[in-house]
């Protein structure tokens, strides 16, 4: 199975740090540069402005420095928006009054503590020059929560606060012992080395992304994972975290580059996924009737495969009691496939016969469910034997297996005044038997053609591709009429649009839910980097119910 590539840069771990050398020589600092207390500083007033204390979750314990009172070696830098700008030194500088070495920073797989320092020391260096660094954990903790709290309001209450706390934690560890001046004792930062550490450190101050990236068309190989800073939600969208996100045929006919509505309304480079589960994370602009936190699942036109997925405020549904978060992340897509096909394009009724291909797949399972609760009875086809067990318990009333026998002579047999609706996602081999099968007034409904793409190394064969084209039935519109058959079809992606449409469905299968007349389908987890193998195994034609991706 070919791995998928990281595109996420790493630095290495920083040098050891010598804690007793480090105490031993605080304890000397302390005997020969005794720490002069100054009797006004007890009575001195904090000028610091309000929006600075709410930056900082402490408050510092001398002045601010001003711009003009900034020491030499600290001067403006342009960073990549193209703006001059020292500002963040100077936060770091009325931030950390005092310095650090990178044996006082908390190693970065245990949480720092939060108390205030007592004791603390000043300190400068040879030449004058103010050190940046706090005596302690706790210091160089807040300090960086500070500057995260002030690069962006949206990390507080952020559910990834702690683990970004604890990679800066590192990068300070790293950044300690390679960025200060020559000269200098090593581990111990300096204000001049602020902008050699600034695109570090950067990382660290936007909270950031993975997601599945696929470039161009290609095998599984084409499928790369990416960490990307995390979007802010813009107005009427909801930002989710997610926890799972469901993985789709569709997905792997987007990463052949033969899926017609991502070449619309994406292109390239794109990231496949349409269905999730997770909390939310962040509200747009005029959101109303959610919360930061609120359990959900939704639906997406691409851009499913993520650790945070960004949609409008209406795609989104909350999490029903009784449902794992893997089963919620692939519920929408089926059922809302199964739904359209068979309630509002089929019109079905209860005592009708359905004929439902891929009867054990996503789809096809969700299918024999809702026929089960609307009274339908249903003959189900599956490609295997082993498959079999999996259609009955899924509703089927019958099941066929397509490569035993000739499936249409034993669904003649078993139907003889013909089917009210046939359900077909496989394409050419199964499409020819329909308008003899169906009654009149029956209808074909067509969702897919998996049976065209034959694989090979994530492939498709081209061969396969251009026999099945050929094979392709045509149905004659005066034949249609003369036998008084419908032929329908769609693709859920291109179904954004009717958004009334999503809700309402959602909302009855929502219902149905509750009452215990539909469940989620079993369901099989990957891990988001494994998403490959879970295309791997939905091509094998071998996987039953859904597949999810860990995010």
């Amino acid at each position: 199975m070919p791995e998928l590539e990281d595109t996420t840069p790493e630095d290495g771990p920083g040098p050891p740090v010598d804690d007793d050398a480090a105490e031993a020589n605080e304890e000397d600092d302390d005997k020969d540069d005794p720490v002069e207390e100054d009797p006004a500083e007890d009575d001195r007033e904090d000028d610091t402005p309000a929006t600075d204390a709410l930056l900082l979750p402490f408050e510092p314990e001398e002045e601010p420095v001003a711009a003009e009172d900034a020491p030499a070696d600290v001067t403006a830098w342009e960073d990549d928006t193209g703006r001059e700008d020292n500002d963040d030194a100077l936060l770091l500088a009325a931030a950390l009054d005092e310095p650090v070495t990178a044996a006082e920073l908390p190693p970065a797989t245990e949480e720092p503590p939060l108390e205030d320092p007592k004791d603390e020391d000043d300190d400068t260096s040879p030449g004058g020059d103010r050190l940046v660094q706090p005596t302690n954990a706790a210091r160089a903790h807040k300090t960086i929560r500070g500057i995260l709290m002030s690069c962006s309001p949206l990390w507080a209450g952020h559910p990834c606060l702690a683990t970004t706390l604890r990679h800066a934690t590192t990068t300070l560890h790293q950044c300690a012992s390679s960025c200060c001046p020559a000269g200098q004792p090593s581990g111990t930062l300096h204000l001049g080395s602020w902008p050699s550490m600034r695109p570090r450190l950067a990382s660290m101050v936007e909270p950031s992304m993975q997601r599945v990236r696929i470039h161009s068309a290609g095998g599984y190989r084409a499928l790369r994972l990416e960490t990307v800073p995390t979007p802010a939600p813009s107005p009427g969208s909801v930002r989710v975290a997610t926890s799972h996100v469901g993985v789709n045929y569709a997905d792997c006919v987007v990463r052949m580059g033969l899926y017609a509505s991502a070449k619309k309304y994406v292109g390239w480079p794109i990231t496949p996924g349409f269905e999730f589960c997770g909390h939310v994370d962040a509200l747009g602009d005029g959101v109303t009737g959610w919360n930061v936190g609120d359990a959900v699942l939704g639906v997406t036109r691409f851009d499913g495969n993520a650790s945070h997925v960004l949609v409008p405020a209406h795609q989104l549904w909350r999490l029903p009691e009784g449902m794992t978060a893997p089963q919620a992340a692939g519920f929408p897509v089926v059922f809302l496939t199964a739904h359209y096909a068979l309630h509002v394009l089929g019109a079905a009724k209860a005592g009708q016969w359905a004929l439902v291909h891929s009867a054990a797949g996503g789809v096809g399972s969700a299918l024999l469910q809702l026929c089960r609760a609307a009274g339908v009875h249903t003959v189900g086809v599956v490609g295997r034997e082993d498959k079999v067990d999996a259609a009955k318990s899924a509703g089927a009333t019958h099941v066929l297996v397509r490569t035993a026998t000739p499936w249409w002579k034993a669904a003649r047999r078993l139907v003889p005044d013909g089917f009210h609706l046939i359900l077909d996602a496989s394409g050419p081999p199964t499409l020819r038997h329909a308008p003899a099968l169906l009654r009149p007034t029956g209808r074909l409904i067509v969702y897919g053609f998996h049976s065209m793409l034959s694989m090979a190394g994530g492939w498709p064969n081209p061969l396969a591709l251009a026999w099945g084209w050929l094979r392709m039935p045509r149905f004659n519109p005066l034949d249609l009429t003369g036998a008084n058959h419908g032929v329908l079809a769609f693709n859920l992606s291109y179904l954004f649009e009717e958004g009334a449409v999503l809700r309402d469905a959602m909302t009855q299968l929502l219902a149905q839910h509750a009452q215990g007349a539909i469940a989620p389908l079993p369901t099989r987890e990957f891990a988001l980097q494994d998403v490959a193998a879970a295309h791997r195994a939905l091509e094998s034609g071998t996987t039953v119910g859904k597949l999810v991706l860990r995010a």
